[in-house]
């Protein structure tokens, strides 16, 4: 159960993040969305009503600084996060942001720049937004004489920092209490975290405490539980207590009080905690792992969503769908739990550092940290002193978090770290290899070229999608990732049929006939390594050899030792394409008309929209071969081309049933090798001749 491993991972967490650590993580005064609200930021100072001192605003501060990314023109504002976790916030997951939302543990309150409209014009506007908040804001109570010296002050001093305000103004409203030593503030010297010079304390600054906020976050977040119901039972999870809550969080929107059906309590908010109810330890633990969970769902890559949602057999359906923009697809995320196998006290405490260490080190250079993104399909950290004593969890989901709206994909339990680690290895000599079919079908590809086609060989999502398909990439990844044998005939199948769509539209679609063979060369490469080297059983039967060996038998081995190299449909139909092309670029030649020739399958063979099937290339496509040198005067076979034809010939008559059995792979090998006839170092390479044309560059 998901909210069960969350609970496990906010436990590990707890226990070894410090009281401003476990701010950053439960608040959002570290996230994007948030960051521009400090650079206005209004700190109202609250002394002890019996003080004899009223309530005063501090001049405007802007907390951070403006900072121009590398490679970047353009300057961003960069919060200092150590200022902001005195006044940490939490921007609404769901609903309006500008209305008032759940509890507030802390009086500090996101303002927008409508709210800011409202206060230029008078007090009225600042005491009703103040109001409405503090009605949530169960720790801080005032009289509606201090209340109404707040008001005054904050509206005094935001009319005068911001009466000629241009732009978007978003700002944030402090009320620091300094009231005690149970108050969030106290008078101190200078301190880096301090919010503010003092006030009504001369030379001292307002310095925050950090461990009473979070004591006041949590006693806001219990009460968002409370608000789903309370009762006096067990909890679900640790069957601990006498007093439960409900599960309701903000910070794990997936649980909405708005579901009705199939939940029996009816969209009735009180009756959530007889659904899965929670006591005090296992609710804060739900919260941070649900912020921990958050904080690390990162978006699919891009090329992988487009091609989980292009389809999986017609290559000319996927040449529209590369053609529409990334917002026609749905978004899919990412996410990673990391659990440790049940064991003693060191085993809790090595599982607590390492999670902190991936949630607020991954970036630092004070560790080796192995980035797993091109295994998993979204960014991905792990540091290397993570061991198998660790389980990982990954999950996919698309849709709407914030609304509940929730589409979970896959779930990947209990993989081991090792075993990721072993993929990766396992794409290292792939790039290689794919780098060789790259030269081999483009001799002249350009750089945009190159890294299009590496940029997704990389990606083993992306990989696994498009060799078996959007509706079967997870289970595929489930399998390589638990180090379980691949199977090569659905990518074989896949590959065949988006071939065959894109022949009846030779030569214009030979650039996307190219891909189609680079892609499923690389696939195959990839899934015998892994079988090979990394999955558990054993090797798997290869459909073909490799395609370089393949070449040096039908080009430059004795005619009368191809029939014995040769074994199985795939490499016989990769002999016939070898055979059908080399004989395709004499031809161009003999029909030139001016610059122009004649494309032997499209002008010969594959006529008035008939399809090349096995059959078609047994009775016309390699027969006629022979019968054109005889009718056209102008073409000449020399006797090297004539015997290896002749064997190719008899190979196929012996192995027609065979073949007829194992179509798609004996197409896919044929388009191979088709494509890679003439390849550079192979021994007909020469005489490429200008027919071929130029690979055109694809949009990344």
């Amino acid at each position: 159960m998901i909210i069960e491993d969350l609970i496990r991972t906010g436990r590990l967490l707890q226990s070894a993040l410090t009281d401003q650590e476990s701010l950053q993580l439960i608040s959002d005064a570290a996230e994007n969305n948030v960051k521009n609200f400090y650079q206005h930021v209004f700190v109202v100072e609250i002394p002890p009503e019996d003080s004899g001192s009223l309530p005063a605003a501090l001049p405007m501060q802007r907390w951070g600084q403006d900072v121009v990314p590398e490679g970047k023109k353009k300057a961003r504002f960069e919060p200092d996060l150590k200022r902001a976790l005195g006044a940490p916030v939490v921007y609404p997951k769901g609903g309006n942001p500008i209305n008032p939302q759940g509890i507030y543990g802390n009086p500090a309150f996101l303002v927008f720049d409508r709210h800011f409209g409202g206060f230029r014009q008078g007090a009225e506007q600042v005491r009703d937004f103040l109001q409405r908040r503090l009605d949530r804001c169960p720790r801080l109570s005032l009289s509606s004489q201090f209340l109404e010296h707040v008001v005054e002050a904050l509206h005094a001093r935001v009319a005068e920092a911001l009466s000629d305000a241009e732009g978007k103004t978003l700002g944030i409203v402090l009320l620091a209490d300094v009231d005690g030593e149970e108050s969030a503030f106290r008078w101190a010297d200078y301190s880096p975290v301090a919010v503010g010079n003092s006030m009504l304390s001369s030379d001292k600054y307002l310095v925050p405490r950090h461990s009473v906020i979070l004591q006041r976050f949590w006693l806001g977040k219990l009460a968002e539980g409370a608000d789903g119901g309370r009762r006096t039972g067990a909890c679900t999870i640790c069957g601990k207590g006498d007093g439960v809550i409900s599960s309701y969080s903000k910070a794990w929107p997936w649980y909405l009080p708005e579901w009705r059906c199939p939940l029996p309590r009816g969209g009735q908010r009180k009756l959530m905690v007889e659904s899965i109810a929670l006591d005090e330890g296992c609710y804060r633990a739900l919260t941070v792992g649900a912020c921990f969970f958050n904080k690390r769902t990162r978006r699919l890559h891009h090329q992988v969503t487009r091609e989980v949602f292009s389809p999986e057999g017609d290559g000319q359906a996927r040449q529209i769908m590369a053609r529409k923009s990334l917002s026609d697809f749905p978004v899919i995320y990412g996410a990673a739990l990391m659990l440790p196998l049940l064991g003693g006290t060191n085993d809790r405490s090595e599982a607590s550092q390492a999670i902190t260490d991936v949630l607020l080190k991954e970036h630092s250079g004070g560790q080796l940290v192995q980035h797993l993104g091109d295994v998993t399909g979204f960014e991905l950290g792990l540091p290397e002193k993570v061991t198998d004593r660790f389980r990982l969890n990954l999950l996919y989901f698309s849709g709407q978090p914030s609304r509940g709206d929730i589409h979970l994909r896959a779930v990947i339990e209990d993989l081991l770290p090792s075993a990721l680690r072993a993929v990766v290895g396992c794409l290292r000599p792939l790039a290689d290899a794919a780098h060789v079919v790259f030269q081999a079908l483009y001799p002249h590809g350009s750089q945009k070229q190159k890294n299009y086609f590496r940029q997704r060989t990389r990606l083993l999502p992306y990989l696994l999608s498009r060799g078996y398909g959007g509706a079967y990439v997870w289970d595929q990844l489930e399998r390589t990732l638990r180090r379980q044998r691949l199977g090569f005939h659905r990518p074989v199948r896949n590959a065949a049929r988006r071939m065959a769509t894109l022949a009846s539209t030779l030569p214009e679609s030979e650039n996307q006939l190219r891909e189609e063979v680079f892609f499923f060369l690389v696939l195959l490469d990839f899934i015998s390594l892994h079988n090979q080297g990394t999955a558990e059983g054993g090797e798997s039967n290869k459909p073909m050899k490799h395609w370089k060996e393949l070449l040096a038998a039908v080009q430059e081995s004795p005619p009368e030792q191809m029939d014995t190299a040769l074994s199985g449909p795939p490499e016989l139909g990769f002999a016939c394409g070898v055979l059908v092309r080399r004989f395709s670029r004499q031809y161009w030649q003999v029909t030139k008309t001016g610059r122009e020739g004649k494309d032997y399958l499209k002008h010969r063979v594959v006529t008035f929209g008939a399809s090349l099937t096995p059959e078609v290339l047994w009775k016309r496509g390699l027969p006629q071969i022979f019968d054109l040198e005889t009718r056209l005067q102008t073409l000449t076979l020399n006797d090297d081309f004539r015997q290896r034809l002749g064997v190719i010939l008899n190979s196929f008559e012996r192995s027609r049933e065979e073949v007829r059995a194992q179509r798609d792979g004996f197409m896919a090998g044929f388009w191979s090798g088709y494509a890679l006839q003439g390849a550079a170092g192979s021994a007909s390479s020469e005489g490429a001749e200008s027919n071929e044309s130029q690979p055109k560059e694809e949009s990344t």
